[in-house]
């Protein structure tokens, strides 16, 4: 859905300006939709990382015998509170990995916005 939104709310003055310079339809989306709608679609991306990671460990949690999720549920249900916290802890880990990661590709994509 981000991804449309950016490409519905670019600039018609850019579109414009683009079409005026002989710019074809390919032209247009990739030299002009695709780099304006950068931030909506790193938006999106974000927040799909964070459901796809709360998604994965609510899956391990009841129905796997192995993985992050498992070793929270396992660990809870033997109150070994300091391996849950591991646990946990590489969870957190794995999604600022992911979020930083993310705000990297945006500030090499989006590069001509500052």
């Amino acid at each position: 859905m981000n991804t449309l939104t950016g490409i519905k709310n670019v600039n018609p003055e850019l579109v414009r300006a683009a079409v005026s310079f002989g710019a074809k339809r390919r032209d247009l989306f990739v030299k002009v939709a695709l780099p304006a709608s950068v931030p909506m679609v790193m938006a999106g991306l974000r927040l799909g990382i964070g459901r796809a990671l709360t998604g994965v460990i609510i899956a391990e949690l009841f129905g796997s015998n192995a993985g992050l999720g498992h070793s929270i549920a396992y660990y809870a249900g033997l109150l070994k509170t300091t391996q849950m916290m591991t646990s946990l802890v590489v969870v957190v880990c794995i999604g600022v990995v992911f979020t930083q990661g993310l705000g990297y590709l945006e500030s090499k994509f989006d590069s001509w916005r500052t």
